[in-house]
């Protein structure tokens, strides 16, 4: 789907860090343009144009804007540093694409091996490296990585203190790794990791402290472990999980802190536990949980800490 995308995103994302929050005291700078994808990282932003065009912008420390250049500078235009691609994802200080040719690469920040297949030294590069052919979904960690191929195997790379990774240890690999078969869809948390799969189990492993894994304990979990069935649709938080199943109920289990899961509460949730009916998608942040629901609707829980909501407070909610 085309998006229109205009600065004053950019310029909001960029102007967080100084507790600047809303769009009130932003200046609208008219640079609209047809895209058929973007992302959000921390500090810095992705997009692809239509054509295939990829873009990014924002925090360029360690070259995650993909000019070259690695300074402590904001790039405040968007650069299109990179031709054919499908997909584009920012997270950290590392942008990740698909090409059309399902190729994988990355550029900027490579901690923890995230370079794949760079090893240990590589600590970034400021020109896109390729990981892996056949991709087809990727999805970052917090300084681990997973994607699928296009035949249904999952692998994962990177750091794994608590088994994220998925692989039974806890030893960080350099080199991407398979893990799992029949995987439609993965994703990554803080931490912790899911896998969506063809049959539509669902599958998590990793950091399980505040049972964002969902097996009913609070021990970390390093070989992946079934959770759920007939399952659409899957997002990780920080230390939450939220689920769709194919009926439109939504199941939300993990830290619970501001009510993130949604269930009225403020009591963690070690298993999965049914808190919408309805619903089309769900997205969970750090510390809150967005849900669009079928009939168009858009519903927030847990932190509203920066008017996170756009509900016009600053009020915690807990559904």
């Amino acid at each position: 789907m085309k998006r229109f995308i205009s600065a004053i995103l950019v310029i909001a994302m960029l102007l967080l860090p100084l507790g600047i929050v809303g769009f009130a005291d932003s200046v609208t700078l008219e640079i609209e343009q047809e895209w058929q994808n973007f992302d959000l990282g921390t500090t810095h932003a992705a997009a692809i144009h239509v054509g295939g065009l990829g873009y990014a912008w924002g925090y360029n420390y360690n070259g995650p804007v993909g000019n070259g250049s690695g300074a402590s500078t904001n790039e405040t235009v968007p650069y299109d540093f990179v031709s054919g691609i499908k997909s584009i994802e920012a997270n950290g200080k590392s942008t990740l694409y698909i090409d059309n040719n399902d190729d994988l690469y990355i550029v900027g920040q490579m901690y923890y091996g995230v370079a794949g297949n760079q090893g240990s030294n590589q600590l970034f590069s400021l020109t896109p490296v390729k990981i892996a052919s056949n991709v087809k979904q990727v999805s970052f960690g917090s300084m681990h990585f997973l994607f699928v191929k296009n035949d249904g195997t999952l692998w994962a790379w990177g750091q794994n203190v608590f088994g994220e990774l998925g692989d039974g240890t806890t030893t960080e690999t350099y080199t991407p790794k398979q893990i799992m078969t029949g995987v439609e869809y993965c994703a990554a948390g803080y931490e912790h990791s899911a896998a969506l799969k063809t049959d539509g189990t669902l599958y998590m492993w990793g950091m399980n402290d505040h049972g964002q894994v969902g097996n009913g304990g609070t021990t970390t979990q390093k070989p992946p472990v079934q959770v759920l069935t007939n399952v659409a649709a899957v997002s990780v938080g920080g230390y939450h999980s939220a689920a769709i199943k194919n009926d439109g109920t939504l199941w939300t289990w993990g830290d619970n802190t501001y009510g993130q899961c949604g269930n009225g509460s403020t009591s963690n949730v070690t298993s999965p536990r049914q808190v919408l009916t309805g619903v089309a998608q769900v997205s969970a942040g750090d510390f809150h949980t967005g849900v669009l629901k079928t009939d168009g609707t858009v519903w927030f829980c847990g932190s509203n800490y920066r008017g996170a909501f756009g509900n016009g407070t600053s009020a915690t909610y807990r559904l």
